[in-house]
């Protein structure tokens, strides 16, 4: 009796085993399907928070061990078989195998990819040396801690959200930190340049020192680093961190012959079924850092390596798996960090971003506090709206308090196509510890109108 049950399990193997794998590992569970799942990761250790590891260097969280969420045990426990300090080296989707490094072959009903996302190392002479690191993963973080123990001055390549997060633990840590980025300003995947420059000024109290527009030559030392040399001159380093962004793990699957975008990603339809030759496969699924997405607004194609678009796509493909027909036709991708003690949110377009799709938009700004003036407490706001015919296109909020709700509210608005009129007159809630009774937000969309009376005139 057992044997027929086993034998009527529809197999499902994963092949990685970051956030995206293991969200889908444990929600599989959660379902009544008959499934076998078998999760093929690189770690030894269960599962862990990557975003948490500059929080970990800046003392916020006290140790490493703490960002892990759940143990090896923990998921055998839930009949998930893991497969730890694994790789797969071979995908045969015609036969319904995957092999290991191992050589262990191991036959699926389903497979899903979750082969995550690695870093960009730039071409520059010298990130071999001693000193040079990226902060990708577990093991990386636990290097890199320890690393920040006995360092005096360290360099950081890039000026991204990993990047800002780390500056801010090494000056807390009492490091001599300079930031180095090539682009006219920091964060620019989330923020336009008059927004960054509101975080370049909370930075600069902080002892950080930034370069922008400024290009890396290379980075000099005999076998350990000793300077990073740019064309703002020479930083001594005895510490660098390479955070230049990241790029999909998708080696294995074009090697399956699957279809890769021009992002790097692995092409997958609007179920996240990839395909192979225009045809999709129904038992084949990606997910997560490792796949090409559209923007909702533009259509292009991208990335979107969070890990509440992971989250998201281990649910759908959960779902899917079970019976389902769910589809996300396009991606907002809200995002929201901490650096130093700001909060910083931001969803959908910059200009930037507006500008590359000759998408014309308007802008709504609007600066206030989070709560009634006379109660103690209240915290600054800045807000940046823009818009296009009518639409919210983006947003962008940096304060101390309250960013990750208007941000996810605004998502919400932007993806059911609410227009500024509708925002403008929808009901909301007030008490004087939490809000104004106009919030800074509602001046924000106001402010579109005035531009519009401007032109009337």
């Amino acid at each position: 009796m057992s044997q027929d049950t086993n034998v009527q399990k529809k197999k499902i193997v994963i092949v990685g085993g970051g956030v995206a794998g293991m969200t889908l590992a444990m929600a599989l569970t959660k379902k009544k399907g008959n499934f076998q799942i078998t999760v093929i990761k690189k770690e030894a250790i269960g599962s862990y928070s990557p975003c948490g590891m500059p929080f970990v260097m800046e003392g916020k969280v006290e140790y490493m061990e703490d960002i892990i969420l759940k143990t090896t045990d923990f998921y055998r426990g839930r009949g998930i078989e893991l497969k730890t300090e694994s790789e797969a080296t071979d995908l045969d989707l015609d036969n319904q195998q995957v092999t290991l490094n191992s050589g262990e072959v191991l036959d699926y009903d389903i497979l899903v990819i979750a082969t995550g996302r690695k870093p960009f190392i730039p071409p520059i002479e010298g990130v071999e040396l001693d000193g040079v690191y990226t902060l990708s993963n577990y093991e990386e973080g636990n290097i890199l801690n320890e690393a920040m123990m006995s360092a005096s001055n360290a360099v950081i390549i890039g000026a991204g959200i990993i990047g800002l997060e780390t500056a801010v633990a090494f000056v807390h840590n009492r490091i001599k930190t300079t930031v180095i980025e090539m682009l006219p300003s920091i964060v620019p995947q989330i923020l336009d340049f008059d927004m960054a420059e509101i975080i370049q000024r909370h930075l600069k109290t902080k002892g950080i020192k930034i370069y922008c527009s400024t290009r890396v030559s290379s980075i000099k030392g005999e076998k350990t680093v000793s300077a990073v040399a740019t064309d703002e001159g020479e930083f001594p380093a005895d510490l660098v961190l390479i955070a230049t962004g990241v790029k999909p793990n998708s080696d294995l699957v074009q090697e399956a012959g699957l279809a890769v975008g021009k992002s790097g990603g692995v092409v997958v339809n609007p179920t996240l079924n990839v395909e192979r030759e225009g045809q999709p496969f129904k038992n084949v699924f990606a997910l997560g850092d490792c796949v090409e997405v559209r923007d909702q607004i533009t259509s292009t194609p991208k990335i979107s390596a969070l890990a509440s678009t992971a989250a998201l796509h281990a649910r759908m493909i959960a779902e899917n798996i079970s019976g389902g027909d769910l589809k996300i036709k396009g991606y907002l991708s809200p995002s929201i960090t901490v650096i130093g003690d700001l909060q910083v949110g931001s969803v959908g377009l910059t200009s930037h971003m507006a500008n590359q799709s000759r998408l014309e938009v308007n802008i709504g700004r609007a600066t206030g506090q989070t709560r009634s003036s006379y109660y103690p407490d209240n915290k600054l706001i800045n807000i940046k709206l823009l818009a296009h015919d009518n639409l919210l296109v983006g947003a962008q909020i940096i304060s101390e308090e309250d960013v990750k709700e208007r941000i996810n509210a605004i998502a919400l608005a932007i993806k059911n196509k609410m227009t500024i009129s509708e925002l403008l007159f929808t009901e909301r809630c007030f008490t004087p510890p939490l809000s104004l009774l106009t919030d800074p937000f509602i001046r924000a969309l106001e402010s579109f109108e005035q531009q519009k009376e401007k032109v009337e005139d």
